[in-house]
């Protein structure tokens, strides 16, 4: 993505030529990879703060929001990703920053709704989930429909919507015409949602032929040796066909197999709602140090890592993390906290208004 942005020019939309963009306007203020970390850091901590400083209004005690700011900057994961280039990152960031504005809208909504810098911080948060993964077309399209029927009378919430689709029109269109950004059609489209066809066929299930044509694509025409995995299939990436017909053998397939598919979607969420991991679950995350050192011409632009004295003891740290089941629950699955999450939505839905409050579970559905 960094050597990406070097030479922005006719580059493959595949890793997001809008975050390539961004890298590129941090290198031109500073060309070193470090750089791009203390914006991660400047981005997580903007979030992270304004979170915090909106609990704190709320009545949340300062030491249980010092025990959090605590928690969270020392979690394994966290200072992990947060020092890896990776477009998933300011993703992630983005959803974070909609998720408190949300909060805003829902709970206090006459209160915010007059000030103009929530809508700003709006906008570039919506655009930017957009742009940073290929996925984030789903999250921004589930929470502006969610927002505009809930919120429809804020006009300036409309409106930002609005800015936003213009801004994405305008990006999409002479930003990229001008850069000669290729484009990467329908390559990843379908990598989630074809898993669940996947594991309906392999449990047993009924396929319909045109089915059936999509598995062949989906396992190289190998369908006898092809080891299916719910969360991984390179080969999905190659499914090529009109959004329409997915749609039609997706709902086809679950129409045959509904309680086969129920499952198989459930096993593609796991790290979402289970709180423990599963039987020979790997965390592909843990100590992951691959760099780009000796890939075409990466060198040219930047020295090769240097480990240094304290990566050692920083490995073992957060290995354990990773072995200890009830650390690793807390450090590296969300299911705890997405079911702590959800009874404190409940909660509230149920104490002071269900609408308004539906809104962070829109949120929440778009993210998953």
């Amino acid at each position: 993505m960094i050597t990406n942005a070097k030479n922005l020019y006719g580059m493959y939309d595949w890793h997001p030529a809008f975050y390539c963009m961004v890298l590129r306007g941090i290198q031109k203020v500073w060309d070193s990879t470090y750089a791009v970390i203390l914006v991660q850091y400047f981005f997580y901590a903007y979030v992270v703060t304004e979170l915090l400083l909106y609990l704190r209004k709320k009545g949340i005690h300062e030491s249980i929001l010092i025990a959090v700011a605590i928690f969270t900057g020392l979690n394994a994961e966290n200072y992990l990703l947060i020092n890896t280039i990776w477009k998933d990152i300011p993703y992630t960031l983005s959803i974070f920053w909609e998720l408190v504005l949300t909060a805003k809208f829902s709970i206090d909504f006459e209160e915010y709704k007059g000030k103009w810098y929530i809508y700003f911080e709006f906008v570039t948060a919506m655009v930017g989930m957009f742009f940073y993964r290929k996925n984030g077309m789903v999250s921004f399209i589930v929470i502006a429909v969610s927002l505009i029927v809930v919120l429809r009378k804020n006009v300036k919430l409309i409106s930002s919507v609005v800015i936003c689709i213009a801004l994405i029109a305008l990006i999409k269109g002479p930003v990229y015409s001008h850069f000669q950004i290729e484009d990467s059609g329908r390559k990843g489209m379908y990598i989630g949602l074809s898993q669940d066809i996947l594991g309906a066929y392999y449990a047993g299930g009924e396929v319909a032929e045109s089915t059936l044509q999509m598995i062949n694509v989906m396992t190289s025409y190998n369908n006898a040796e092809y080891v299916y995995n719910p969360t991984w299939a390179y080969q999905s990436y190659d499914l090529d066909i009109e959004p329409k017909k997915f749609i039609r053998n997706y709902l086809d397939t679950f129409i045959k197999n509904p309680v086969t598919m129920l499952r198989t979607v459930i096993d593609r969420e796991d790290a979402i709602w289970d709180i423990f991991k599963g039987e020979d679950v790997r965390l592909g995350t843990v100590n992951f140090t691959e760099t780009q050192d000796g890939v075409e011409n990466w060198n040219t632009f930047y020295d090769k890592r240097i480990y240094r004295s304290l990566y050692e003891y920083t490995s073992i740290e957060t290995a354990y993390t990773a072995k200890s089941q009830w650390l690793s629950a807390i450090e590296w699955r969300c299911g705890l906290f997405t079911l702590l999450g959800m009874i404190t939505l409940v909660y509230l839905m149920i104490q002071k208004g269900f609408c308004r409050y539906l809104l962070i579970f829109f949120l929440y559905l778009g993210i998953s």
